[in-house]
């Protein structure tokens, strides 16, 4: 097995110790922006004091961090992708999860963030495989392949690339193949609640869940379009092809 030069490395930014988390892709309203304050206004002189850090293997994944833990999705020589947790504190590895996943995509690696909540943390690896782990037993609760559940006719040359995105009990994906663009499962039981129509090609985004006009609902972007979906059936509230 290779590890290659790849390291997680955590630096202190703020003026104090304190950490908000950062539980998805994007930080915890999936818009790039926290709450924090005390943020530093310029680096150090000899730039931020780094606390740990950890190799891994090959990814571009983002890490999230829930309650002083660190989760990230890396892969190993194009056969396993790797969800590992780490203390925030001390970078210490607390747990990790390992699964075979051979296959090979441009610029090989893991792409998604996971997505981590108080009960449970889901995972998107680039072969298409959608874990939902229990976060307290560390252990799988469900399992499903996006790639074979809903198959695409044409290759996915950068494979899956996307983190899940949450809506009360649901846990929403998108495979984006010929017939199924978005899909809603149960969080804890992975039954399936509602599927959206094809929007197109793949458009290697995450499905974000927002309010637009006092209508909760999620945007997916696709090669050629975007659309607003209904978060009760996946009907289509709007959609725009226009650049």
């Amino acid at each position: 097995m290779t590890v290659h030069p790849i390291f997680l490395s955590i630096a202190l930014l703020c003026s104090s110790t304190a950490f908000c988390d950062w539980p998805q892709f994007q930080g915890p309203a999936r818009d790039g922006i926290s709450s924090e304050r005390g943020l530093a206004r310029e680096w150090p002189s000899k730039g931020p004091k780094e606390l740990w850090q950890t190799s891994l293997g090959e990814g571009f994944s983002s890490p999230a961090v829930y309650k002083d833990e660190v989760y990230i999705l890396d892969r190993l020589d194009s056969k396993q992708d790797v969800l590992r947790c780490y203390s925030l504190k001390t970078g210490e590895t607390l747990w990790d999860y390992s699964y075979d996943a051979p296959g090979e995509v441009s610029f090989n690696g893991s792409r998604g963030t996971p997505t981590v909540t108080k009960k449970y943390v889901f995972t998107i690896g680039v072969m298409g495989d959608f874990y939902c782990f229990d976060r307290n037993t560390r252990k799988v609760l469900w399992h499903k392949n996006l790639q074979s559940n809903f198959p695409h006719e044409e290759e996915l040359p950068w494979g899956f690339s996307q983190s899940p995105a949450l809506y009360k009990d649901l846990v929403i994906v998108s495979p984006q193949s010929e017939e199924v663009a978005v899909v809603a499962y149960r969080q804890g039981t992975g039954e399936k609640v509602w599927q959206s129509g094809s929007m197109g090609e793949m458009g290697y985004s995450s499905p974000l869940v927002t309010k637009i006009a006092s209508s909760n609902q999620v945007i997916m972007v696709s090669k050629n379009q975007v659309s607003g979906l209904s978060l009760e059936d996946g009907g289509v509230l709007w959609s725009y092809t226009g650049w």
